[in-house]
């Protein structure tokens, strides 16, 4: 990643990253299909004055697609849960006020 001073008010900032998941594929579950996955962001602060300033921000993930073979237990009775979780993506946005009484 890396960021770009504009100019005293404006800092934008963007990144690229991939993070492999500490999820073994013979140890994923259905409540956790994790994954692989890349992530796009980009932000911006802005310095209002001295004492104030905003920070934004946005994140886009695609996840790799991941199998899933998990035990399921209702009562007495046992199945197993099969499938693919496909296409899974997140966005993620951020807003942060930032006061400084120094």
């Amino acid at each position: 990643g890396g960021s770009y001073q504009f100019n005293p008010t404006w800092l934008f900032r963007a990144g690229i990253s991939f993070d492999e998941s500490p999820v073994k594929s013979s140890e994923r579950i259905i409540l956790i299909p994790d994954s692989n996955r890349l992530a796009f962001s980009v932000g911006a602060h802005y310095q209002a004055n001295k004492a104030v300033s905003l920070d934004g921000g946005y994140m886009y993930m695609i996840f790799n697609n991941s199998q899933v073979s998990a035990p399921l237990m209702v009562a007495s009775q046992t199945s197993t849960a099969n499938g693919t979780f496909k296409d899974t993506h997140l966005n993620i946005v951020g807003l942060q006020l930032n006061w400084s009484f120094v």
